[in-house]
Protein backbone atom coordinates (compact mmCIF):
# COMPACT_ATOMS: atom_id res chain seq x y z
CA UNK A 1 0.00 0.00 0.00
CA UNK A 2 3.29 2.26 0.82
CA UNK A 3 3.80 1.88 -3.07
CA UNK A 4 0.28 2.94 -4.11
CA UNK A 5 -0.19 -0.61 -5.87
CA UNK A 6 -3.61 -1.10 -4.64
CA UNK A 7 -4.12 -3.58 -7.65
CA UNK A 8 -1.39 -5.89 -6.43
CA UNK A 9 -2.72 -5.41 -2.72
CA UNK A 10 -6.30 -7.01 -3.75
CA UNK A 11 -4.85 -9.31 -5.81
CA UNK A 12 -2.63 -10.67 -2.35
CA UNK A 13 -5.90 -10.62 -0.23
CA UNK A 14 -7.82 -12.51 -2.73
CA UNK A 15 -4.92 -14.59 -2.50
CA UNK A 16 -4.70 -15.01 1.13
CA UNK A 17 -8.98 -15.06 1.19
CA UNK A 18 -8.47 -18.12 -1.34
CA UNK A 19 -6.56 -20.00 0.68
CA UNK A 20 -6.77 -19.14 4.18
CA UNK A 21 -9.80 -21.85 5.19
CA UNK A 22 -8.00 -24.22 3.01
CA UNK A 23 -5.89 -26.55 5.94
CA UNK A 24 -9.30 -26.47 8.14
CA UNK A 25 -11.34 -28.08 5.05
CA UNK A 26 -8.72 -30.32 4.13
CA UNK A 27 -8.01 -31.53 7.79
CA UNK A 28 -12.25 -32.08 7.63
CA UNK A 29 -12.05 -33.92 4.30
CA UNK A 30 -8.81 -35.71 5.13
CA UNK A 31 -7.30 -35.18 1.72
CA UNK A 32 -5.37 -32.87 0.10
CA UNK A 33 -7.36 -30.38 -2.09
CA UNK A 34 -6.48 -30.25 -6.12
CA UNK A 35 -7.39 -28.20 -8.31
CA UNK A 36 -7.80 -30.07 -10.85
CA UNK A 37 -10.10 -28.38 -14.23
CA UNK A 38 -8.98 -30.96 -16.60
CA UNK A 39 -10.62 -33.54 -14.63
CA UNK A 40 -13.77 -31.60 -13.88
CA UNK A 41 -11.83 -31.52 -10.07
CA UNK A 42 -12.43 -35.65 -9.55
CA UNK A 43 -10.33 -35.46 -6.80
CA UNK A 44 -12.31 -32.44 -4.43
CA UNK A 45 -15.99 -33.94 -5.35
CA UNK A 46 -14.71 -37.33 -4.28
CA UNK A 47 -13.70 -35.63 -1.09
CA UNK A 48 -17.07 -33.65 -0.76
CA UNK A 49 -19.04 -37.05 -1.89
CA UNK A 50 -17.55 -38.98 1.09
CA UNK A 51 -19.67 -36.43 3.38
CA UNK A 52 -23.05 -37.19 2.59
CA UNK A 53 -24.18 -34.58 5.74
CA UNK A 54 -22.14 -31.77 4.30
CA UNK A 55 -22.82 -32.44 0.71
CA UNK A 56 -26.37 -32.26 1.97
CA UNK A 57 -25.47 -29.02 3.80
CA UNK A 58 -23.46 -27.74 0.68
CA UNK A 59 -26.61 -28.22 -1.75
CA UNK A 60 -29.04 -25.86 0.93
CA UNK A 61 -26.00 -23.04 0.87
CA UNK A 62 -26.74 -19.78 -0.72
CA UNK A 63 -25.10 -16.47 -1.59
CA UNK A 64 -25.89 -12.86 -0.34
CA UNK A 65 -27.18 -12.41 -4.11
CA UNK A 66 -29.68 -15.79 -3.81
CA UNK A 67 -27.78 -17.55 -5.79
CA UNK A 68 -27.08 -20.99 -5.26
CA UNK A 69 -23.63 -22.15 -3.79
CA UNK A 70 -21.20 -23.83 -6.65
CA UNK A 71 -18.83 -25.94 -4.72
CA UNK A 72 -18.48 -28.63 -7.83
CA UNK A 73 -14.91 -27.31 -7.69
CA UNK A 74 -12.59 -25.70 -5.00
CA UNK A 75 -13.10 -22.32 -4.10
CA UNK A 76 -12.85 -19.79 -1.12
CA UNK A 77 -16.51 -19.35 -0.83
CA UNK A 78 -16.91 -23.55 -0.60
CA UNK A 79 -14.26 -23.22 1.86
CA UNK A 80 -16.18 -20.88 3.96
CA UNK A 81 -19.21 -22.82 3.75
CA UNK A 82 -17.54 -25.95 4.53
CA UNK A 83 -16.19 -23.76 7.71
CA UNK A 84 -19.28 -22.61 8.62
CA UNK A 85 -20.46 -26.31 8.89
CA UNK A 86 -17.63 -27.53 10.40
CA UNK A 87 -18.93 -24.59 13.52
CA UNK A 88 -21.91 -25.70 13.47
CA UNK A 89 -21.50 -28.73 14.03
CA UNK A 90 -18.85 -28.70 16.60
CA UNK A 91 -16.32 -30.20 14.43
CA UNK A 92 -13.80 -27.23 14.87
CA UNK A 93 -13.57 -24.46 17.65
CA UNK A 94 -15.04 -21.18 16.34
CA UNK A 95 -11.30 -19.09 16.14
CA UNK A 96 -12.48 -15.35 16.65
CA UNK A 97 -9.47 -14.05 14.73
CA UNK A 98 -10.07 -15.66 12.17
CA UNK A 99 -13.45 -15.22 11.65
CA UNK A 100 -12.72 -11.56 12.05
CA UNK A 101 -10.42 -11.41 8.76
CA UNK A 102 -12.55 -13.68 6.43
CA UNK A 103 -15.45 -10.63 6.16
CA UNK A 104 -12.78 -8.41 5.40
CA UNK A 105 -10.84 -10.40 2.86
CA UNK A 106 -14.67 -11.58 1.31
CA UNK A 107 -14.99 -7.49 0.21
CA UNK A 108 -11.44 -7.11 -0.87
CA UNK A 109 -12.00 -10.06 -2.95
CA UNK A 110 -15.55 -9.35 -4.25
CA UNK A 111 -13.60 -5.38 -4.94
CA UNK A 112 -10.74 -7.57 -6.38
CA UNK A 113 -12.98 -9.04 -8.97
CA UNK A 114 -14.74 -6.07 -9.99
CA UNK A 115 -11.51 -3.99 -10.82
CA UNK A 116 -10.62 -7.02 -13.03
CA UNK A 117 -13.75 -8.20 -14.60
CA UNK A 118 -14.70 -4.52 -15.12
CA UNK A 119 -10.72 -2.94 -15.33
CA UNK A 120 -11.49 -0.16 -13.14
CA UNK A 121 -9.58 1.50 -11.12
CA UNK A 122 -9.05 1.47 -7.33
CA UNK A 123 -7.86 4.07 -5.06
CA UNK A 124 -6.42 3.53 -0.99
CA UNK A 125 -10.04 5.34 -0.05
CA UNK A 126 -11.90 2.97 -2.18
CA UNK A 127 -11.05 0.17 -0.46
CA UNK A 128 -10.85 1.75 2.75
CA UNK A 129 -14.67 3.07 2.27
CA UNK A 130 -16.12 -0.62 1.05
CA UNK A 131 -14.07 -2.20 4.64
CA UNK A 132 -15.86 0.62 6.21
CA UNK A 133 -19.09 0.13 4.58
CA UNK A 134 -19.35 -3.80 4.42
CA UNK A 135 -16.91 -4.21 7.68
CA UNK A 136 -16.97 -1.45 10.25
CA UNK A 137 -13.37 -1.61 9.98
CA UNK A 138 -10.73 0.76 8.62
CA UNK A 139 -7.94 -0.34 6.44
CA UNK A 140 -5.32 0.55 8.51
CA UNK A 141 -7.52 -1.43 11.52
CA UNK A 142 -7.61 -4.33 9.06
CA UNK A 143 -3.79 -4.10 7.95
CA UNK A 144 -2.70 -4.01 11.63
CA UNK A 145 -5.10 -6.72 12.78
CA UNK A 146 -3.64 -9.14 9.76
CA UNK A 147 -0.10 -8.26 10.30
CA UNK A 148 -0.67 -9.53 13.89
CA UNK A 149 -3.08 -12.37 13.42
CA UNK A 150 0.26 -13.66 10.59
CA UNK A 151 2.86 -12.43 12.77
CA UNK A 152 4.50 -10.08 9.90
CA UNK A 153 6.60 -7.01 11.19
CA UNK A 154 5.97 -3.50 9.39
CA UNK A 155 8.54 -4.58 7.24
CA UNK A 156 8.98 -8.46 5.73
CA UNK A 157 12.63 -9.41 4.54
CA UNK A 158 12.00 -7.94 1.02
CA UNK A 159 11.39 -4.52 2.27
CA UNK A 160 14.04 -4.64 4.25
CA UNK A 161 16.40 -5.60 1.69
CA UNK A 162 14.74 -3.12 -0.91
CA UNK A 163 15.33 -0.32 1.63
CA UNK A 164 19.02 -1.36 2.14
CA UNK A 165 19.71 -1.44 -1.63
CA UNK A 166 18.45 1.99 -1.72
CA UNK A 167 20.44 2.98 1.40
CA UNK A 168 23.65 2.47 -0.85
CA UNK A 169 22.52 3.86 -4.08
Amino acid sequence: LVQKAYSDFLIKMFTIAESILKPEVERFLEGEIIFSPHDNHKNWNDLIDAKPLLKNYLDTQTLPNGSRLKYDSPNRLAFQAIYNYLIQNTQVDSNPNLEKLIAPLEELSRLRNKVAHELCKISRTDIDNKLREKCSIKLDDFIDFSDTFFEVEEMDIYDKINKKIKANL
